[in-house]
């Protein structure tokens, strides 16, 4: 009886393992939101909570990836996985510079956790399309005549999604998480995309492991430094013990989830432009939603924020939600014609 590999319909559909992705993303998104808010939130200090779960979740995360690996690394992510591998110096420094870069991130989008409800926090998050597009419209790796529409309906599809009600957006969170974590993502996901190329052949698996270990090794350092700063270092121990103690068993399952998320995700990544990939992964923020109201429903409160009830806001971010559609559809429309292939950095 033949095994299923989800990788191996990659090079026959592109869209279906985006949207593979983009269902565990959403629900990574939801549950970090749900993880911070209750088990490491202190109202009247942001930051420190999100250094907190910053901390504990890069280290359960780290040490997970291995076992992580050899259950859902050939099954679910890259049927070519056959192993952990050292790997060469070269590979490490760039899975350090994602990790660096993806630990300021993190940093960043959590914070936005504690602001704003998840269906806002994932909508902003599509600006990183802009830094990636500007990225490889520059390196003349993609052309602004076949990415506009679609990259302009994702857009305008992210901010009807980030709605909130009386003419407002959150301007605040579009600081936090639309411009500033949006950044270092793009960073992230490049530095990425050039190392888990950089040892002969494409190894997602291998990177993404390794890169959570930097990861976390960058991350600690710098979440105490700016705490010591800030004279928070003895809150952020506190929340450091409860937290783990309190909702570990939960982040076990959550890292899990997004191991298969953005394993995948990292998978396409290695074969296509990054622009692309995050296009079409887009659609994981309408996936928020469901996630988001059944989270809500068993217990209310679970998010920090109350989530809005106005029927116009959520009309809007539904209609935001089919513009998002309607360009990955028409991205995909133009793979078909001309292959958007991985770009070189």
């Amino acid at each position: 009886m033949r095994t299923f590999v989800m990788s191996n319909i990659s090079k026959d559909s592109f869209l279906g393992l985006a949207l593979f992705a983009a269902v565990f993303l959403a629900l990574g998104k939801v549950g970090d939101s749900a993880v911070l808010n209750n088990g490491f939130s202190v109202p009247q200090d942001k930051m420190t909570s999100s250094f907190a779960f910053l901390i504990v979740g890069s280290w359960i995360g780290s040490i997970l990836g291995f076992p992580f690996a050899f259950i859902a690394g050939k099954r679910f992510i890259d049927k070519d996985f056959s192993g952990l591998e050292l790997k060469s110096v070269l590979f490490h420094k760039w899975a350090l510079i994602s990790g660096l870069f993806g630990a300021i991130f993190t940093f960043f989008y959590l914070w936005g956790f504690l602001i704003s409800d998840p269906s806002v926090v994932t909508a902003l998050l599509g600006a990183t399309i802009l830094f990636l597009a500007g990225y490889e419209v520059k390196r003349g790796k993609i052309t602004i005549r076949d990415f506009l529409l679609p990259a302009f309906l994702v857009l305008i599809g992210n901010l009807m999604a980030s709605y909130t009600g009386n003419g407002k957006f959150t301007f605040f969170s579009i600081l936090i998480v639309g411009v500033l974590a949006s950044l270092f993502n793009a960073c992230s996901k490049l530095a990425f995309q050039k190392g888990a190329s950089i040892d002969r052949k494409p190894d997602p698996v291998n990177f993404m492991v390794w890169r959570f270990v930097w990861f976390a090794i960058v991350a600690t350092p710098l979440a105490f430094l700016v705490s010591a700063i800030f004279g928070n270092v003895s809150l952020l121990l506190q929340l450091i013990q409860e937290g783990f103690f309190k909702i570990g068993w939960a982040i076990i399952i959550l890292m899990f989830v997004v191991f298969i998320g953005e394993g995948v995700s990292n998978f396409l990544l290695t074969k296509n432009a990054a622009s692309s990939v995050i296009l079409a992964t887009s659609i994981h923020i309408p996936f928020s939603y469901p996630f988001t109201f059944l989270g809500e429903a068993i217990k209310p409160g679970l998010y920090g924020t109350p989530l809005i009830n106005d029927q116009i806001v959520w009309i809007v971010r539904i209609i935001g939600a089919i513009f998002i559609a309607a360009g990955i559809y028409w991205l995909e429309l133009q793979r078909s014609k001309e292959n958007l292939k991985v770009v070189k950095i």
